[in-house]
């Protein structure tokens, strides 16, 4: 009974899988439930979401006294790099309107240390199901896909010329 239990529970699982490739062509990202032999293989599960993380830009780093001084300072500070980036886009020629403002908060109280470090992503997508496209610049991308706030795949593709430059094998996480 408990090996037919198994076998049910296996089978369900593999039916809600969805094998998957990953493409990028012609400054274009892709995730499509065709095989395609240039682009990267994945299984992934039925309802899962898609990251894609550009370069992570830092815009500064705060050393605090703890927790409750960082409580009490977190507006001013947010609104303080959020002045930083927008500067920052503005000598660029661009606009910051759609870029999030991030922080990070590195706590070690063996250390006697509390650092927030501040920051935004070059680019950023997020998408759920499949058979999307968006456009992606050159560069280093972080790719994260999650089931359930579990993360499933997490790893790096690298575009040059609008095209995959690094062909490997991902590893699952888990």
């Amino acid at each position: 009974m408990y090996k037919l239990i198994l076998l049910v529970l296996f089978s369900i699982n593999s039916l809600a899988q969805n094998k998957v490739s990953l493409n990028v062509t012609k400054y274009g990202l892709s995730l499509t439930n065709t095989n395609n032999e240039n682009g990267i293989q994945l299984t992934i599960p039925e309802h899962s979401t898609f990251y894609c993380f550009g370069e992570k830009v830092i815009l500064g780093i705060v050393e605090l006294d703890n927790k409750e001084t960082f409580e009490v300072k977190k507006k001013l500070l947010y609104l303080k790099f959020r002045n930083v980036l927008e500067n920052s886009f503005k000598l660029k020629g661009k606009s910051a309107a759609d870029t999030f403002l991030y922080y990070e908060i590195h706590d070690e109280p063996e250390l006697k240390s509390f650092r927030v470090i501040y920051f935004y992503y070059d680019s950023y997508l997020i998408n759920s199901g499949l058979n999307w496209w968006s456009s992606i610049s050159d560069g280093f991308h972080n790719i994260v896909i999650t089931s359930e706030a579990i993360v499933i795949y997490n790893f790096t593709i690298q575009v040059k010329n609008g095209e995959l430059e690094n062909k490997f094998k991902v590893k699952t996480k888990i």
